[in-house]
C-alpha cells in the first residue's frame, strides 16, 4: 500500500487545477461576448487599461502582467486584431507604443469590469473573509519565493 504524501506535496496540484479553472471561467465570459480565444492573460491587459484609463506602453503592461515585452506585444497585437485596443505611436517615447481601450472596447468595459469582480468574489472562490485574510499572504509568500529561485537546485 502506498504511503499517503506528506500536505505540502498534495497541496501543489491545486495550484495548477485552480489556474486551470479560472482560465476556463475566462475564456467562457470572453467567448459569451464574442470574442473566443481570449486568454487570461488578454483579460488582464484589458482590465489594467480600464483601470488606468489613460494610454499605457508595452513596458507598463509586461510588469503588470509579469510577461515580458514580446509575450505582451503578441497578446496586444491579438487584441489590435479583435478590435478591443488601439495602439498608438508614444507621444513621450517614439520607440514605444501607446495602447489604449478602443471604442469597441469601451463598449464591452462593464461586462469585463463585472466578470473581474466575479472573479475575485470571495463566493466565487467558497472562502469567508478571515480565510482570504490569511490565504492571500501565504499566496504571495509562495509566488514571491518561487519566483526568485533561478532553479530547483
Amino acid at each position: 500500500m502506498a504511503r499517503e504524501l506528506p500536505k505540502r506535496f498534495r497541496s501543489v496540484r491545486y495550484f495548477d487545477r485552480i489556474s486551470s479553472e479560472i482560465a476556463d471561467i475566462v475564456r467562457t465570459e470572453m467567448e459569451k461576448l464574442g470574442f473566443p480565444g481570449l486568454t487570461t492573460s488578454h483579460f488582464e491587459i484589458l482590465t489594467f487599461l480600464i483601470r488606468t484609463s489613460k494610454p499605457i506602453n508595452m513596458t507598463q503592461i509586461a510588469k503588470t502582467i509579469e510577461k515580458t515585452k514580446p509575450t505582451c506585444t503578441v497578446l496586444v497585437n491579438r487584441l489590435v486584431k479583435e478590435g478591443l485596443v488601439d495602439r498608438n505611436p508614444s507621444p513621450s517615447d517614439g520607440r514605444e507604443w501607446a495602447i489604449l481601450l478602443s471604442k469597441e472596447g469601451k463598449k464591452i468595459r462593464k461586462k469585463i469590469v463585472t466578470i473581474s469582480a466575479k472573479l475575485l468574489s470571495l463566493q466565487t472562490w467558497g472562502i469567508s473573509k478571515e480565510n482570504e485574510d490569511i490565504l492571500y499572504p501565504i499566496l504571495d509568500e509562495i509566488y514571491k519565493h518561487i519566483r526568485n529561485r533561478k532553479g530547483i537546485v
